[in-house]
């Protein structure tokens, strides 16, 4: 029509002579033909059609439709249908023509939606004899749309139009038993919810085309082994397995676990799904990585290719698995580990939605995969601190109910300073505002709050008109222990003095670190010669390991050695297949020249970093060669191979040829290994096995070890909307962490080998427009293993994550003096299995226990009872965060209900009862005579109520009376609330309970010891529980006088 605009999604006109089907169908009879009530002639300017019903030979019925069409020109009748189209697939009816001679027509149908926005038109040509059955689906017809952003609604199709065209004669038609039909597919096999391609045990089954590929014990993610794909120089190969039909659901999800060879490879894997028909799916997988990670790949991340017959493929016909390698570098090489393959069926995805695309996973709240509720945060500005900032603070490291001080600062126009404090997950702890007015600043005095964590302060300066005319955010942090330990084990890679090397608070930094418990720091040094002028310089790398050193940790610099491929004769993945003939002398003297200029600085030379995948014969020589410089530079500092993976076994190898040759190569197997947390404990025990006499003879150096918050199985899940609710990356990286620790140290213990450290890998995830890469195949490029928050686009670190305080609690209770110990346990092993270790330091025991894998799978809870020594007087739990709280003894027995992905340490202190006062034992020696006790330090509000109890302490304790000046005394008297210093002091010395609100419970006050500190505290939740410790105390001095 004239003015109408006709946009032609299809076409082809299909003619569907059917016979019946297989398929089931559900019909709506539209018309049984019996009558011609619903029928009528379009009338001129068409053709005369003569319309009756009657006894006609019908296909169905007693009666059909006669048709006649009395001439040559286009002709045309409607149909009157009693309902619209709606959900049907197609419209079916029984034809016959009888025709007047051998021309062929086109019998028409269309019609318009009731609304006008659209029209559908179809042609059936009448070249056939007797009753066909026609059966016309949607897609069979030509769609018109009168709106180039109109809908195509068939509920809006009703009445139809039908006619004959393009022929000669005056033929006769027939029509029978008109109809909408609803096809329903016959019931077909349907995968299980989890279809194994293959365990990877064995190559079997797998057709190898231009790959060397085996099998390998480890690394492995379960069975007994792994697929190895290798690679050297240019490749272009595949594995390919043919599984037959498994009839797999649009939910079914391929599942794998993937090792890549690298950081700094440039091969690339892809998948390819195949059908019969020749369509494929294929994805590229993100390799450069170093770690076993799995991998969860929905069927809309896969890019479809046509079958060559142009039909698109469908995932129901997937029947085959391919994964292809492709290396364009003839100097790269390395392996690629698989396994476990499978597809598997997840739930309905629920779609999500984000207030910022590019940042799809976060809500705008907490973010507990990659912290960006905080990544605009300032690093915490201590008062002492000339630098600006709207707020500074006497301490950054706090302890619960520790008492600090902030100094709010204004500027121009600003006249009132508000500020908010949140804890990590957004809740609001504190809100509170200060007028400025003239003076440039204001102080207040606070408390931290009684929980560990961070705490963010939210700072908005306003002016006059309560106009907010700068925003800042910072943080400080609340440990369980600030700890000051003159040795440890755990720490971690920093790259705080190479890539921050432009930090300006690097002695801040230190030691707020050292406070959380850092003991290790691992820092990257380039391999080259220092001259004598460059072993004065400050460099980064120097000034952060002299701070280092100058708070007691140890240091371990891991030589960056690629870039000096003039030493090497063959360029690998890392430079370091092998030095030259001529070059060894000069690699000697490098090392000793980096040895002697930073002598005292570095205690482990870790040469190179992860140059395993090759034969160990060549880079065994760079090693001892380096060896011989360390001892020429630095005969105290001690060598390590560079940190290898688990793969290949060169920790052993190594030591074998250095016992083999008689050369000394290095001090301690270097190793990195970051296990699934599926499998942690079955990973962990197994690669410590290995090592067998190596490990007992040389000892372990973990410079490498982590999990991170944002895997890419859990992108995945998230972006389908599949997590739990409540789902924490941070928490299953804490859980990780509270289980790796005490197994491998546990393990180390058993077998009398000594665990010299481990660097966990790193203090910061990637934080900035770098994680958002494009050449990841669609996976978010965030190496969240990190334990700080950094800046963004800036790295320099903040505050701490919740794994921080999981590291400040192996930090303070699996410490460098502690040995192993067993403890009894009773729970139903027919249900469950607890994993547990046991370590003793003088005057503690301490327990860690979780839920193992049993029959496949963890336990959901499990409640167990505990059989403590039996001089132990306090339990605590103590939660993922560092928190604790009592734990009742009865019997010399502890009820612990464990949880699923919950760790819990217990502490077990040795002490004594008297009556409700628990009082301990552990420095006790060193408060033998009452001169020994000092000055008595009471809170002030205190002094009244227990004046009598206080006469009687003061004259036991060489005649001091009671003061509140917190500048001097040894006895200290008070709730953790009311004597603020005490809280302080405690949290100094990590033998001692975490004092807060809830430790000590109401009545069951304590008398503890600190030789650390020099004090004697006595704490309580109320007066009534000071008295009766205070009494305990004095009986205790009397005795001991």
């Amino acid at each position: 029509m004239q003015g109408e605009r006709f946009c032609r999604f299809s076409v082809l006109v299909i003619l569907l002579l059917l016979s019946p089907s297989g398929f089931a169908a559900e019909t709506i009879l539209l018309d049984p033909c019996e009558t011609a009530e619903r029928w009528s002639a379009a009338g001129e300017p068409h053709g005369r059609v003569v319309i009756t019903a009657g006894p006609y030979d019908p296909k169905l019925g007693e009666g059909c439709l006669r048709l006649g069409f009395e001439s040559c020109r286009i002709s045309w009748l409607r149909f009157e249908a009693p309902c619209a189209w709606n959900r049907s697939d197609a419209i079916t009816f029984w034809l016959r023509a009888d025709r007047a001679d051998d021309t062929v027509w086109s019998f028409r149908i269309n019609a318009d939606a009731s609304d006008g926005s659209f029209s559908i038109d179809a042609k059936i040509q009448l070249d056939f004899d007797g009753w066909q059955r026609v059966r016309l689906t949607r897609d069979d017809f030509t769609i018109g749309v009168r709106s180039g952003g109109a809908e195509v609604d068939f509920s809006k199709i009703k009445d139809l139009s039908f006619g004959l065209m393009e022929g000669c004669g005056k033929p006769t038609l027939y029509v029978d038993d008109l109809r909408y039909e609803r096809r329903r597919k016959p019931d077909r096999p349907s995968a299980p919810d989890v279809v194994v391609v293959d365990r990877c045990d064995r190559l079997d089954g797998w057709r190898v085309v231009d790959l060397t590929a085996h099998t390998v014990a480890t690394p492995r993610a379960e069975g007994t082994g792994a697929l190895r794909l290798h690679f050297d120089g240019l490749t272009d190969g595949r594995v390919h397995r043919y599984l037959g039909p498994m009839h797999l659901s649009d939910r079914h999800a391929l599942g794998l676990y993937l090792r890549g060879p690298g950081v700094n490879t440039s091969a690339t894997l892809r998948v390819v799904l195949e059908t019969p028909s020749g369509g494929r799916f294929t994805k590229e997988l993100a390799i450069r990585n170093f770690e076993m990670r799995e991998l969860l790949l929905f069927p809309a991340e896969f890019r479809a290719h046509a079958a060559p017959n142009g039909n698109a493929p469908k995932w129901a016909d997937v029947q085959s698995v391919s994964f292809g390698l492709h290396s364009p570098d003839e100097k790269d090489s390395g392996s690629i580990i698989i396994d476990h393959i499978r597809f598997e069926k997840m739930a309905a995805p629920r779609p999500r939605r984000a207030p910022d695309p590019r940042f799809w996973w976060w809500d705008g709240g907490s973010d507990p995969f990659a912290a960006m509720h905080v990544i605009h945060a300032d690093w915490p500005h201590l008062r002492s601190d000339p630098r600006p900032a709207p707020i500074k603070f006497s301490d950054i490291v706090l302890a619960p109910l520790m008492p600090y001080t902030i100094e709010l600062f204004g500027g121009e126009q600003v006249e009132r300073i508000h500020v908010t404090l949140t804890d990590w997950q957004t809740t609001v702890q504190d809100r509170f505002e200060a007028p400025i007015g003239p003076a440039p600043s204001v102080v207040r005095q606070l408390v931290a709050p009684p929980r560990t964590g961070s705490y963010v302060y939210h700072v908005e300066l306003r002016d006059g008109a309560g106009q907010t005319v700068q925003t800042y955010q910072t943080g400080i942090n609340v440990v369980a222990k600030r700890l000051r330990e003159p040795r440890g084990l755990w720490g971690f890679h920093g790259y705080l003095g190479d890539k921050g090397s432009r930090w300006p608070h690097h002695e801040q930094l230190l030691p707020m670190l050292r406070d959380f418990g850092v003991a290790l720091l691992r820092e990257r040094l380039p391999f080259g010669p220092i001259t004598a002028a460059d072993a004065t310089r400050p460099t980064p790398q120097r000034r952060v390991l002299k701070l280092a050193k100058t708070l007691g940790m140890t240091t371990v610099a891991t030589l960056s050695m690629r870039h000096r491929g003039d030493l090497w004769a063959a360029k690998g993945r890392y430079n370091v297949d092998g030095m030259k003939p001529a070059a060894r002398g000069q690699i000697v003297d490098i090392m000793a020249s980096l040895a002697s200029a930073y002598r005292g600085l570095v205690d482990w030379w870790e040469i190179g970093n992860e140059p395993n995948e090759h034969p160990i014969g060549p880079y065994a020589k760079v090693l001892a060669a380096c060896y011989e410089g360390v001892q020429r530079g630095d005969p105290e500092a001690r060598v390590v191979m560079g940190g290898s993976h688990v793969i290949d076994r060169w920790q052993v190898q190594a030591w074998e040829i250095e016992r083999r040759t008689g050369v000394p190569h290095q001090d301690a197997l270097a190793t990195h290994l970051y296990p699934d947390p599926a499998s942690l404990e079955q990973t962990m025990r197994a690669w410590i096995t290995e090592q067998g006499d190596a490990l007992q003879d040389k000892g372990m150096l973990m410079t490498e070890a982590g999990w991170p918050t944002f895997p890419p199985k859990t992108q995945s899940l998230h972006r389908q909307g599949l997590l739990a609710p409540g789902y924490s990356g941070e928490r299953v990286a804490q859980d990780w962490t509270l289980r790796y620790a005490p197994v491998i140290l546990g393990e180390h213990l058993k077998l009398g080998a000594k665990l010299h450290g481990v660097g966990f890998f790193r203090t910061t995830p990637s934080m900035g427009d770098w994680m958002l890469r494009d050449d990841q195949a669609g996976e978010l490029y965030v190496h969240s293993k990190g334990h700080f928050v950094a800046r963004w686009n800036d790295r320099a670190i903040t505050m701490g994550r919740p794994m921080a305080y999981s590291h400040n609690t192996i930090a303070r209770l699996l410490t460098h003096e502690v040995r192993r110990t067993d403890v009894q346990m009773t729970y139903d092993e027919r249900e469950a299995l607890v994993e547990n270790y046991a370590f003793a330091r003088p005057g503690e025991t301490i327990v860690t226990l979780w839920i193992g894998v049993r029959a496949g799978g963890r336990a959901d809870q499990v409640p167990v009872t505990v059989r403590t020594p039996r001089d132990v007087g306090l339990a605590l739990a103590v939660d993922m965060d560092g928190n604790e709280q009592v734990v009742e003894l009865r019997h010399h027995e502890v009820e612990v209900a464990l949880k699923r992905d919950e760790p819990q340490y217990l502490r077990f202190i040795a002490g004594d009862q008297f009556g409700e006062v628990f009082v301990a034992r552990h420095g006790r020696e060193a408060f033998n005579s009452p001169a020994d006790h000092g000055q008595l330090m009471v809170a002030a509000d205190l002094q009244m109520e227990l004046a009598p109890q206080l006469a009687l302490l003061a004259k036991s304790v060489d005649g001091n009376g009671p003061t509140a000046d917190e500048g001097q005394g040894r006895v200290y008297v008070g709730t953790p609330r009311s004597l603020p210093a005490m809280a302080e002091l405690i949290s100094l010395d990590r033998n001692l309970p975490v004092i807060s609100d809830t430790v000590p419970i109401p009545g069951r006050p304590m008398v503890l010891f600190s030789p650390a500190q020099g004090a004697v505290f006595v704490v309580g939740q109320n007066a009534e529980d000071l008295r009766s410790a205070v009494a305990a105390l004095h009986r205790m001095v009397l005795k001991s006088g």
